[in-house]
């Protein structure tokens, strides 16, 4: 069965390097490979700069660029606005909706919970609750390096 990885968030691929007493982010190879080997597709979704995303792509190893599927700044500032209050976390829901139908991932839109009233409620999607919404058996939610099985 193939595996899927998810990481709605870019920085568990970066790490923090201190020279000279400057501190500055740089790719995490050791995270990507990790990855790359556990998973048949990574899907790398946020509002990290697209120059960033450029970077990434052009940093694997070109056995590995297959295997990753990124959407940066622009995927998700080109998404419609579904609440004006709520701008961009709309953006980013309409998003993760369409980045989860485009990879055939199966999720909720709605899903029915119970309240603390022991009352039933629907709950539409919501990307910072994402592995709450995807049933997918093959996918795992991952925000950060240690929730990749060994």
């Amino acid at each position: 069965m193939e595996r899927i990885a998810v990481l709605p968030t870019s920085k568990p691929l970066r790490k923090k390097v201190t020279k000279r007493g400057k501190t500055r982010q740089t790719l995490n190879g050791g995270a990507i490979g990790e990855l790359a080997s556990h998973y048949d597709l990574v899907i790398v979704g946020s509002t990290a700069s697209d120059q960033f995303y450029e970077y990434l792509y052009n940093s694997l190893p070109l056995h590995q660029r297959s295997k990753f599927r990124l959407y940066g700044r622009s995927f998700f500032a080109d998404q419609p606005d579904q609440d004006e209050s709520a701008q961009i976390s709309g953006q980013r829901n309409v998003g993760w909706a369409q980045i989860l139908q485009e990879n055939h991932i199966m999720y909720e839109p709605v899903r029915k919970t119970m309240g603390e009233d022991l009352l039933p409620r629907m709950e539409h999607f919501d990307w910072e609750h994402l592995e709450d919404f995807v049933t997918d058996d093959r996918v795992d939610v991952l925000r950060s390096l240690e929730e990749i099985p060994h």
